[in-house]
């Protein structure tokens, strides 16, 4: 149960790093310019990163879905309580 907390947590961690990854495999998928505002691609990359996550607790642990997504919900929380951001690009 830990661990797939510990991954919910990694994976918002990394939203940053992922996007323009996310973004490039879109375009690759799609092969053609993917024309999405700021929100939508983060919500992309959200999305994408809790997958990767997921995968990861299935194959490493139970994959019990409650604490992968609560601590999601702790890495989206936490930079906006300590005033602090994850390290990663910024616009």
């Amino acid at each position: 149960m830990i661990i797939t907390f510990i991954l919910g947590m990694l994976a918002l961690a990394f939203v940053d790093k992922a996007e323009p990854h996310v973004k490039r495999g879109l375009e690759n998928v799609f092969m053609a310019e993917i024309r999405l505002s700021r929100g939508q691609l983060r919500l992309a990359t959200v999305l994408a990163t809790l997958l990767g996550a997921a995968i990861v607790a299935e194959l490493l642990a139970d994959g019990e879905a409650i604490p992968l997504l609560l601590g999601a919900c702790v890495g989206l929380v936490l930079p906006k309580l300590t005033g602090r951001s994850w390290p990663g690009p910024k616009d």
